[in-house]
């Protein structure tokens, strides 16, 4: 949804409502094994999802594949909303809005994660639904009591709309330069 980059591992969400979250774990370890270099066996790394709501696994080809246990009305909005793409031509997969996705860049708000926030701004631009990423944000942050969040995307999002508009304003005037004909010669 924003700007291509290279990436280590694969993010996912699953429902598991609470209560559920030991079955959901036990069927994901069934298809992939815990990261080696973190856990040495399955059930420290059943123990930290359990904990943390978060299963780091591994492909077989030692790709991490960190696994969020979502039990949230956002997380499971966020599963509803998600579209079918194409990442090659043979496979599809479902991928969060990008609003979903700005809204869990913004709570985790890494250097990376407001790089891709900015990406997908810049890229979406007046097709992102602000409404409905307020509608989700503004609580969460809340909860977690991190309020400047919301700030700092308010931010972005403003020197973004300013450059964008800069930006428009120069391609118009340089369009006039290059219609009007230069003084002391003819128009040819």
């Amino acid at each position: 949804w924003g700007e291509v980059r290279n990436t280590q591992d694969v993010d996912l969400v699953v429902l598991a409502e609470i209560g559920d979250e030991s079955d959901v774990i036990d069927e994901m370890l069934k298809v992939f094994p815990v990261r080696a270099g973190r856990f040495g066996s399955k059930a420290k790394g059943k123990s930290f999802a359990l904990q943390s709501r978060v299963l780091l696994l591994q492909t077989k080809a030692g790709v991490p594949i960190d696994v969020a246990l979502g039990a949230t009305g956002f997380e499971a909005e966020m599963l509803n909303r998600a579209k079918l793409v194409a990442i090659t031509s043979n496979h599809k997969f479902r991928t969060a809005s990008p609003e979903d996705i700005i809204v869990m860049k913004a709570i985790a708000a890494r250097a990376h994660d407001w790089r891709d926030i900015e990406g997908i701004i810049v890229r979406q631009g007046r097709q992102l639904d602000w409404k409905y990423i307020e509608r989700w944000l503004d609580p969460l942050l809340e909860i977690m009591e991190l309020p400047e969040r919301h700030e700092e995307l308010k931010t972005l999002r403003k020197r973004l709309n300013a450059e964008l508009a800069s930006a428009s304003r120069n391609a118009k005037t340089s369009a006039r330069k290059k219609r009007s004909p230069k003084k002391g010669k003819p128009p040819s």
